[in-house]
């Protein structure tokens, strides 16, 4: 007599298999995003903390930039450009900068946020009409810089997976 499994015990087998396997990877895929999302959020941080520490060894101390923090703003998208073109823009490299826009006059209309949520272009925003200075890393994140209407810097970074390619 030869020994085998029979295909009871075969199927019984896969099907354990099958549903430890169902159990496990959910979970896998989910610690696999957020090793993702702590990477790119440490990227993103690593850049604004080069950006900072340059434009601080050009500039000097931020309480002393011209608009900085506290300081009252008449006109947001004028300020927000000028802080952008002068504190932020010359040490990026490789950024395609979109300007003072929203975001559909971007072209930003098919991104979801790190959470894997869409983000519609209204939700961005308390005011739907107001804009955004609006930066997108080489590593497809976006970055959202405007005054407040107190005229308090509001430098939001959204980090996004994007479908546009570079």
């Amino acid at each position: 007599m030869k020994k085998a499994f029979t295909l009871a015990e075969v199927l019984i087998t896969l099907g354990i298999i099958g549903i430890v396997a169902a159990m496990t990877i959910p979970t896998l895929i989910t610690n696999y995003q957020k090793n993702i999302t702590i990477t790119r959020l440490k990227e993103v941080y690593s850049t604004f903390a080069n950006i900072l520490l340059l434009a601080k060894a050009e500039h000097g101390d931020t309480q002393y930039w011209e608009n900085a923090i506290g300081q009252s703003i008449t006109n947001k998208e004028t300020a927000t450009t000028k802080f952008c073109e002068k504190y932020i823009i010359p040490y990026l490299s490789g950024a395609k900068i979109h300007g003072y826009k929203k975001l559909a006059e971007a072209g930003i209309d098919n991104y979801v946020a790190m959470n894997g949520q869409a983000i519609a272009n209204g939700n961005l925003t308390s005011n739907t009409t107001d804009g955004y200075y609006i930066i997108e890393l080489k590593n497809g994140q976006i970055i959202f810089i405007n005054y407040g209407h107190d005229g308090n810097l509001i430098m939001q970074h959204v980090s996004v997976y994007t479908d546009r390619p570079y």
